[in-house]
């Protein structure tokens, strides 16, 4: 049973993080729009539960599995391998994963270790072998960037027609928006939009500056 919910984590991750990016579209939340409170709240329970209610599972499972190949101190040594996984993988996301690896990339990379480490919990040699195969073909995907920076990008794209602000039809000819950078850094999310040689830059979805802003520019220029 644990090596299974080590599993699902692996194939439910990549599908939480599209998902989340589109939620907005299902909700029915127009451009420009905040959420309401009530079916944000509902949407964050049903989109993290597959993952959350599994991990939550996973340390009792451990524990018990721990308690039964040890007589002594099973359960303090599950809680200080965990705590020290939790500590080490924030770190590394934090300072170093951020700002260099897409988010996919990195759902990609923790399939790896939970696959890995449900291959070796399964008893039956043929579910474990599967599970090694799968754990390979994740680590093949990772070490190839090209192969999921594409998908990638049509998911953040993806994320910014559910904010209104990409439209499959523009309403004129020549104000199509295009999704000219998007990045991670370790504060926030940096997104730069493109329409008619004017560039909009967002942070967590914010707008910060337009440039050229001619308007602007005028207004500052004729105060001095």
């Amino acid at each position: 049973i644990l090596g299974g919910m080590l599993g699902w984590l692996a194939l439910v991750l990549p599908f939480q993080i599209q998902w989340i990016r589109l939620i907005r579209i299902p909700l029915g939340v127009a451009a420009g729009e905040y959420a309401p409170f009530g079916p944000m709240a509902l949407a964050a329970f049903l989109l993290l539960l597959p993952s959350c209610a599994v991990t939550g599972m996973i340390f009792p499972g451990a524990c018990r599995l721990a308690a039964e190949a040890e007589e002594r101190h099973a359960i303090s040594r599950v809680y200080l391998v965990e705590s020290l996984g939790a500590m080490i993988g924030g770190a590394l996301f934090t300072f170093v994963l951020v700002e260099r690896w897409e988010a996919l990339r990195m759902a990609v990379l923790a399939g790896i270790m939970v696959l890995a480490g449900g291959a070796m919990l399964l008893p039956n040699r043929r579910a474990g072998r599967l599970a090694g195969v799968a754990a390979l073909v994740f680590a093949i995907v990772v070490s190839c960037p090209p192969c999921l920076r594409q998908v990638e990008w049509r998911s953040v794209e993806s994320r910014w027609r559910a904010f209104g602000v990409l439209a499959d039809r523009p309403a004129e000819p020549g104000s199509a928006v295009r999704l000219a950078a998007s990045m991670d850094s370790r504060y926030q999310n940096l997104a730069v939009t493109e329409a008619a040689w004017q560039y909009t830059l967002y942070a967590n979805g914010e707008v910060i500056s337009v440039f050229p802003d001619t308007v602007g520019y005028e207004n500052r220029i004729h105060f001095i």
